[in-house]
């Protein structure tokens, strides 16, 4: 144990004297920190902007009720025509939405034909969501009139018990008797929109210094295959083995490396489920990396893979979209992978902080068997 500890120590002086410690260990902070002064605020509080062009009169009732749904998936942005058509045309909106002149006097006379003009650019992705909110909202101003129409032409009511009955025509169904609509997610969890937007950039952060954690991870098990090719380092194995040698190198490693990643985390407030969620997805790293650096053709195959492991990550991992979700039969793949098992331990899903450290577990005990001898 006394040896572990000394290779530790010397090794973490080591990397603490190298500056290419501290430039990777400045990187994360400043990648993280700059994407996130970068980005607009308006764009961190809504993933999608949507114009809406209000007639001169008329036109308050229906920009409150679609007010009151703004920030959960959309933000409404109240705009002349001309304003929404030319930033849905340039990309900077995703659509819009053109009410005419008369908007408040067809609704009264429920003439809901052609009322709304959605306009929609070519990289437009939320219009469904937009049309399907615009439509709930106008239906909630036309419902009175419509039911008034409702009850004249069925003979249920006449003119002047229609009259009396406008009150209650324009009164709301209480909870107990309106349909519920409860969203689930793939793994049959809860989905909270109000929580999935406000948590969108934190994921998309989480995933990019998820990448960058895994190929600094690649790069140590490339440097500490080097290290066991050395002929001192050969004479040393053949006295302690390898696991001794490599576990407490691969620490010291990844020491400063925890303290600059969970400094990049800092802008992001969430806390103690994600400062655990990354030292058990480094765990995993370092013991992954110690194995891969066992077996010299793994190790040297890692530098031809590195420029190939963002776009693996982008596709196996949740982090600018769930693969699951295209392709179910992925779904068990993509849950289990570290990279996902860490972005999912970062949201407090339960089991997958476990699952992380059977990752380390695992490799840590693989690499203290017994070395073939040839």
């Amino acid at each position: 144990m006394r040896f572990f500890w000394d290779t530790f120590r010397l090794s973490l002086r080591a990397r603490l004297c190298s500056w290419r410690t501290w430039a990777f260990a400045l990187l994360l902070p400043a990648m993280v920190w700059a994407f996130m002064a970068w980005l607009p605020a308006n764009e961190r509080a809504a993933p999608v902007q949507v114009g809406v062009s209000l007639p001169a009169e008329g036109g308050a009732p229906f920009w409150e009720r679609l007010q009151g749904r703004s920030g959960v998936a959309v933000a409404f942005v109240a705009a002349d025509a001309d304003t929404v058509r030319a930033k849905v045309a340039t990309g900077q909106w995703d659509c819009g939405l053109l009410l005419p002149e008369d908007f408040a006097a067809r609704v009264q006379q429920a003439d809901t034909r052609a009322l709304l003009t959605l306009c929609v650019g070519e990289g437009s992705t939320a219009y469904p969501l937009v049309r399907e909110t615009a439509a709930a909202c106008l239906a909630e101003l036309a419902a009175p009139g419509i039911a008034r129409e409702y009850l004249l032409e069925s003979g249920i009511a006449t003119e002047q018990s229609v009259t009396a009955m406008a009150p209650r025509l324009q009164e709301a169904l209480p909870d107990t008797q309106r349909v519920g609509v409860t969203l689930r997610t793939l793994d049959g969890g809860e989905l909270e929109p109000i929580r999935l937007a406000d948590a969108a950039w934190g994921g998309l952060l989480h995933g990019l210094l998820a990448v960058v954690l895994l190929i600094w991870a690649m790069f140590s098990a490339v440097d500490m295959g080097r290290w066991l090719c050395e002929p001192a380092t050969k004479r040393l194995k053949a006295l302690r083995g390898c696991a001794p040698l490599l576990l407490p190198r691969q620490l010291a490693a990844a020491v400063p490396v925890f303290l600059a990643a969970a400094l990049a985390l800092w802008p992001l407030s969430e806390g103690a489920p994600a400062l655990w969620a990354l030292l058990g997805y480094l765990a995993a790293l370092c013991a992954l990396a110690a194995l891969a650096a066992r077996f010299g053709p793994v190790w040297r195959a890692l530098p031809v893979l590195t420029p190939a492991m963002p776009v693996v990550c982008l596709l196996a991992a949740p982090i600018l979209f769930d693969p699951a979700a295209v392709f179910p039969a992925l779904d068990a793949v993509c849950r289990w992978l570290p990279v996902g098992l860490y972005l999912r331990a970062a949201q407090g899903v339960p089991g997958c902080l476990p699952a992380l450290w059977a990752w380390a577990a695992a490799p840590a005990a693989a690499l203290a068997l017994p070395e073939r001898r040839r």
